[in-house]
């Protein structure tokens, strides 16, 4: 929301500013683009250069680090509120939060608007009356605002490209540049008015639209009009201040607003890198005290050794260009190369080897979204036809072809595996109670058709899945309980799974950035999965021929679990196992405790 209150004051300043130097003809273009490149790109280009470089320190994950890099190019092409809808699901989505230069998509929209409405103001002045001209900028609103509105409404991709761009967010630069043809408010208690309505729809507006609301659609009206309401009830030079003038031009606030800018680029890609590093969407308090301070200081000392220095010196347009633009572009472009090259590697090192090269492939996906059961699914003995062993599932079954290929030829059993992200595998599912996203329904049907039609072919099945993901209404334990049950009956052996350690945060991630900077990786897993294995423990032990398989005795070790196993991460994000650590955990199930245990069950 804030961008809005940005895009309205942008947009009055600028034609504020323009329009008396068209109409005395002291207007130029290069002088105008010499001041805003003097304002606006030495610290970006600083903010951008420090954010690309610390990617390398935080992330060893390559396509993490890549799009950073990619980002960082399109920012300082001023284009990221371009590139940007192509890598979001939207704005506030968590991933986003974790993303260190999203923020910059309101600056590029600005650096386009300086582009296109100099050279639009300077043509209507010259070839049309000043009240067509603000006739032009009501067309423009008309224009944008309901295309606005509609994209909000519209799919999800629409939505985010909504956000994002100029021909949405025009409006409200257009309701910025409207004020500067409004003659001044000189009645001083219709100034208060203004001034106080100003501030309630802009309190209003940030107490009552949430996240979820679609934005920057009908919503957005209304902190518009609060922020143009308090720069008009304070564009009188002259006159007397109201209350809220003399706020906002107390010299505290004097003083933020000199190093606003400041304030502007750094907070984003300091909370974010936090974010990322510990991989949660809110931050502890003492990681938001430190983000704040971290902000502060670097703001002012990009104001005292950056911004000011540079504002001040005097430099021709073609040096500023060559110097502040050419100079470092040249230089994130150098990053942006180096970053590509090296993300062409399946991991970048980390310094303590915790990471192998299978480490980021979570799991293989040769057995998802077929429509049988194929060669590639099946692991046997050459020219064993024999069907012992179903395994179905989610990707919490995915998550271990790795594991059941290295154990085949150990319990010389066949084994088929058949699974779907999202996908409960159930007896009596129907498209009505599919667990699966919309996207990935037909495949998940097809999976659950061909388990209730060849269930019987096998001596045993084993259910994996990630059963803390599921809402467990009477009506799903019932489902459950009927579908062992009737395995059972069926003199087919069923084996539940039950699921490994689930944690908060992605590990793969936060153990290559937290060895990266030398921190302590603590890893706690969230330990509802423990109360759901229990769970489907007990009913196992309730209904014959069915049994239960816990990984809890591998992974963990009195209540303490490690997402580390033999100095290696075994998970590629929060829950899923990588191939890495599917293999891993098969080698220490080749120990006689763990292997005696699972030979027993699936020769039952």
């Amino acid at each position: 929301m804030a961008s809005t209150f940005f895009f309205v004051i942008s947009g009055f300043l600028i034609t504020s500013i323009i329009l008396p130097q068209i109409s005395n003809g002291t207007y130029s273009s290069l002088d105008f683009y010499l001041r805003r490149g003097k304002r606006i790109l030495p610290v970006l280009f600083i903010v951008l250069i420090a954010t690309m470089l610390f990617g390398f320190i935080a992330t060893g994950i390559p396509g993490d680090l890549r799009e950073i890099s990619s980002v960082g190019l399109s920012s300082a092409l001023f284009s990221s509120n371009l590139y940007l809808p192509y890598k979001l699901g939207g704005y506030f989505d968590t991933i986003s939060n974790q993303k260190p230069l999203l923020h910059t998509w309101s600056l590029s929209v600005e650096e386009q608007f300086y582009i296109f409405w100099p050279l639009a103001l300077l043509f209507m002045k010259r070839h049309l009356r000043e009240d067509y001209i603000f006739r032009g900028i009501i067309a423009l609103f008309i224009l944008s605002f309901p295309f606005s509105i509609y994209l909000s409404f519209s799919s999800s991709a629409n939505a985010t490209w909504g956000y994002f761009s100029l021909p949405t967010r025009a409006w409200e630069l257009a309701i910025g540049a409207g004020l500067a043809f409004l003659p001044s408010v000189k009645d001083t208690s219709s100034r208060h008015f203004y001034a106080y309505l100003g501030v309630i729809l802009i309190i209003g507006s940030i107490c009552l639209i949430s996240h979820s609301s679609p934005f920057p659609g009908p919503h957005a009206i209304w902190p518009c009009l609060g922020a143009a309401l308090l720069v008009y009830a304070g564009s009188a030079p002259g006159l007397a201040r109201t209350s809220i003038d003399r706020l906002l031009q107390s010299k505290v606030m004097t003083a933020v607003g000199r190093r606003s800018y400041g304030l502007y680029l750094w907070h984003w890609p300091i909370l974010s890198y936090m974010r990322y590093l510990l991989d949660i969407e809110t931050l502890p308090v003492t990681w938001i005290i430190s983000s704040i301070i971290a902000t502060i200081i670097l703001s002012e000392l990009s104001y005292r050794l950056i911004e000011q220095p540079l504002r001040k010196k005097s430099i021709s347009f073609k040096d500023m260009f060559r110097y502040y633009y050419l100079a470092p572009l040249f230089i994130i472009v150098s990053i942006h190369t180096v970053t590509s090259l090296a993300s062409r590697k399946p991991i970048i090192a980390d310094a303590l080897g915790l990471v192998s090269n299978q480490s980021t492939t979570p799991y293989s996906n040769q057995c998802s979204g077929e429509d049988t059961i194929g060669p590639r699914c099946h692991f046997s003995s050459a020219g064993d036809t024999k069907k012992d062993i179903l395994v179905v599932g989610d990707s919490h079954a995915g998550h271990l072809t790795g594991f059941l290929n290295q154990l085949q030829p150990v319990l010389d059993k066949s084994i088929d595996i058949y699974f779907n992200n999202s996908c409960l595998t159930l007896l009596s599912t129907t498209v009505n109670n599919l667990t699966a996203p919309e996207s990935a329904k037909s495949a998940c049907l097809r999976q659950n058709e061909y388990f209730a039609d060849h269930f019987k072919e096998y001596k045993t099945v084993i259910l994996s899945h990630r059963w803390m993901g599921y809402d467990w209404s009477e009506s799903r334990e019932d489902q459950l309980r009927q579908t062992l049950t009737t395995l059972s009956k069926s003199n087919v052996h069923v084996i539940i799974f039950g699921d490994i350690p689930n944690y908060d945060n992605d590990q793969l991630r936060t153990a290559l950035a937290y060895t990266r900077l030398g921190l302590p990786l603590k890893s706690t897993p969230d330990f509802i999965y423990k109360t759901r294995n229990a769970y489907l423990q007990r009913i196992a032990q309730s209904i014959p021929n069915v049994s239960y398989f816990d990984f809890d005795s591998i992974l963990c070790a009195n209540d303490h679990c490690s997402p580390i196993i033999d100095n290696k991460i075994i998970y590629s994000d929060r829950h899923h196992l990588s191939e890495t650590g599917a293999e891993i955990i098969a080698k220490k199930m080749l120990q006689p405790k763990y292997l005696d245990v699972l030979k027993s069950l699936v020769s039952q």
